[in-house]
């Protein structure tokens, strides 16, 4: 796991992102209520005007929350490209020190797989009951064809195996 300054803020973006979208929430209440009172007093001009000005801070939060989600999905690529880099290199360490032990990689780096994936089904388990309440984090899982499931380490220009597709967690 990546750990540091951008793990710290997207985490603070996350929780940010959450408290506004609750404000948010708890905003479009307001206006609906706002709304019917409207309504009932046939148009009193007090009314509109709260109404208008409870509609204003709806707007301003959405869109607030339009940009700061923006800014939090950037972070996550970031973490996730910083994960990804870690985890790679840490493969390729465990596969060159086999090596220099005479030790077959193969048997090795099925066994890591076999772990990753079940900790990635676990983890997108988890992932799935946060999506809901706050940005609906995604995880990527691979697409297996069937025929090339190698995993490629060194510059190998024909590829061995299929690319992640991202699999959204959420609604």
């Amino acid at each position: 796991m990546v750990m540091g300054a951008p793990s710290e803020d997207t985490r603070h973006l996350a929780q940010r992102y959450d408290r506004m979208r609750r404000e948010a929430e708890a905003q479009a209440i307001e206006v609906s209520k706002r709304q019917a009172r409207v309504r009932e007093t046939l148009g009193n001009p007090e009314n509109v005007m709260k109404l208008k000005s409870a509609e204003t801070k709806l707007q301003d939060l959405k869109s607030n929350m339009a940009i700061l989600g923006k800014e939090a999905t950037v972070a996550m690529t970031t973490v996730e490209a910083q994960q990804q880099r870690l985890t790679l290199q840490r493969l390729i360490a465990m596969v060159e020190a086999s090596v220099s032990e005479g030790i077959n990689p193969k048997p090795v780096l099925q066994n890591q797989g076999a772990n990753h994936d079940a900790e990635q089904e676990s983890h997108c388990g988890k992932l799935h009951v946060r999506a809901v309440a706050t940005l609906e984090p995604k995880c990527l899982i691979p697409k297996q064809d069937g025929l090339n499931n190698k995993l490629q380490l060194f510059g190998d220009s024909s590829p061995s195996s299929t690319q992640p597709e991202p699999l959204e967690i959420g609604d």
